[in-house]
């Protein structure tokens, strides 16, 4: 597995059981996004996106699962190479510790 979000994924099997942590690779594959100011209410902007071509991914190849983030795996559904952090697990100071498994396309 190549992890190319910014930052190590500790990956658990369930609450009490810590499998891997798979550091970031360096490479970092995203979605381009671009936002349009709709209005302002009481001061608070309100925007829309708009999601773009993702940049940074490479090619597949066999044998090896590429790590992203879930915008950018369901961002391309017929690529099965791709996996994404599962539901986010926390400590008891609800501080992010890790996610529960993987998450494949299907």
């Amino acid at each position: 597995m190549l992890n190319l979000t910014p930052h190590s994924i500790s990956v658990w099997s369930d609450a009490e059981t810590h499998v891997v942590t798979i550091p970031a690779s360096g490479l970092i594959a995203r979605v381009s996004v671009s936002r349009t100011l709709l209005r302002v209410v009481d001061g608070v902007p309100i925007y829309a996106t708009t999601t773009g071509d993702v940049v940074g991914l490479p090619g597949g190849a066999d044998g090896v699962s590429l790590i992203v983030s879930a915008m950018v795996r369901c961002s391309l559904p017929g690529r099965k190479d791709l996996l994404s952090p599962g539901d986010l697990l926390r400590n008891d100071k609800g501080q992010p510790v890790g996610c529960l498994g993987l998450v494949a396309n299907r």
